[in-house]
């Protein structure tokens, strides 16, 4: 359940980075930003999406997928990373 966020000043774990990812993505949701997301499917396989999402709820997250142009939902427990879209990794 978001394992990881890059924080401003250093990677952040556990706990921390649960509240980070969710917090993330409360403000993208209020200000309609695109946030790219590090997302595991169900064999392990990581892949890098960005998307902007909708709503948080029930351990899931309603996005807009423009590259697809379609809504998807994704499981919480997915989502191993989450920053801001145009944010450059540190």
């Amino acid at each position: 359940m978001l394992r990881h966020h890059r924080a401003v000043h250093g990677e952040v774990t556990g706990e921390a980075a649960t509240q980070l990812g969710l917090e993330t993505l409360q403000r993208a949701i209020r200000l309609k930003q695109a946030v790219t997301m590090n997302v595991v499917d169900g064999l392990g396989n990581s892949n890098t999406e960005t998307v902007v999402p909708v709503s948080v709820s029930g351990g899931r997250v309603r996005v807009f997928d423009a590259a697809r142009d379609t809504e998807r939902v994704l499981s919480i427990h997915r989502i191993i990373d989450v920053e801001p879209a145009g944010e450059p990794h540190k």
